[in-house]
C-alpha cells in the first residue's frame, strides 16, 4: 500500500466513523422520542458532571485510528440498539431528559426519524435559550407605557459617563449611559443591599429602562431574578439549618429535664 492510498484510507475511515458516531447520537435521540422523551439541555451540568473528559478525550483520539474507528462506531450503535430500555432508564435515573410536549410528539409522529427527533431537540434548545434572554413579552397599560416615556426622557438626559444610582425596593443599582457609534446604551454595574426583598413588582421597575437599551436591561434583568433565586435558596437553607439545630437543641434539652426528673423520683 502506498502512501497516498494510506492516507487516503485514513481520511475515508475518519469521515465514515464521524458519520457513524451521527447515526449512533440519533439513534439514541430517536429512541429517547419513540418514549416521548428528550434530552433536557437545561440539566446540561448534571450531563458534563457524568462524563469523564479524560474518556471522552481518548473516544475523540481513537476516531484518528484507521480501521479501529469504523469498527468501534458499529459496537456503539449495536450496543444502543440492544440497550435502548436500559439507556433510557439510566438517563432518567440521572435527571438528564423531560417529557416531550404534546406539540413536539404530533411534530415527531408526522415523521418518526432520527434526523427529526435530532431536528426537534435542536428547536427545544434554540427555544429554551430564547426563553433565557428574553423576558415573556407583556402588554402595557397607559400608565404604564406613559412610565416608560417619561424614563426615556429622563435617561436621555443624562450627561454620558455619568454614574447613575436606581433604586429599586432599597436595592441600589449603579449605572453609568455610554454612548457607541452615536447610541446611547446602559452599563449596568453591581448592585447593593438584600436582593431577597426585592418584590416581582418593583424588579419590573428596571423594564422601564429598556426604552434606552432593550438588550443590556433585559440581560440585567434576568440576573437580578437570578441572583434573587439563589439569595433565597440559600437563605431559606441558612434558616432550615439554623432550625434543625434549635429542634435538636430543645430535643437534647428536654431528654435532659427528663433524666432528671427520674433522678429525683429515684431519690424519693
Amino acid at each position: 500500500m502506498t502512501l497516498a492510498n494510506f492516507v487516503t484510507f485514513w481520511l475515508c475511515s475518519i469521515i465514515f466513523s464521524g458519520i457513524g458516531e451521527l447515526v449512533c447520537t440519533c439513534a439514541v435521540i430517536k429512541d429517547l422520542a419513540d418514549n416521548g422523551y428528550l434530552f433536557n439541555m437545561d440539566k446540561k451540568d448534571n450531563i458534563n458532571r457524568f462524563i469523564d473528559q479524560n474518556e471522552l478525550f481518548k473516544q475523540r483520539m481513537m476516531l484518528l485510528v484507521p480501521g479501529y474507528n469504523i469498527m468501534n462506531e458499529f459496537y456503539k450503535l449495536f450496543l444502543v440498539k440492544n440497550n435502548s430500555g436500559i439507556l433510557i432508564t439510566q438517563f432518567n435515573v440521572m435527571g438528564l431528559l423531560k417529557e416531550m410536549t404534546k406539540e413536539q410528539e404530533q411534530e415527531y409522529d408526522k415523521n418518526p426519524t432520527g434526523i427529526n427527533a435530532y431536528k426537534i431537540l435542536i428547536d427545544d434548545i434554540m427555544e429554551s435559550i430564547k426563553k433565557k434572554v428574553v423576558p415573556t413579552p407583556v402588554k402595557h397599560t397607559e400608565e404604564e407605557i406613559e412610565k416608560f416615556r417619561k424614563t426615556k426622557e429622563m435617561l436621555e438626559g443624562l450627561k454620558v459617563n455619568t454614574p447613575t444610582t436606581i433604586n429599586l425596593n432599597d436595592i441600589k443599582i449603579n449605572c453609568t449611559i455610554v454612548e457607541e457609534n452615536g447610541v446611547k446604551k446602559i452599563k449596568y454595574d453591581e448592585y447593593s443591599g438584600d436582593i431577597t426583598t426585592l418584590t416581582d413588582e418593583a424588579l419590573k421597575g428596571i423594564l422601564l429602562f429598556s426604552v434606552l437599551d432593550k438588550e443590556s436591561t433585559f440581560a440585567y434583568f434576568n440576573k437580578l431574578k437570578k441572583d434573587r433565586e439563589e439569595a433565597i435558596k440559600t437563605k431559606n437553607g441558612t434558616q432550615s439549618i439554623k432550625q434543625k439545630y434549635i429542634n435538636l437543641r430543645n430535643e437534647v434539652l428536654s431528654k435532659k429535664e427528663s433524666l432528671n426528673e427520674k433522678k429525683l423520683t429515684r431519690q424519693k
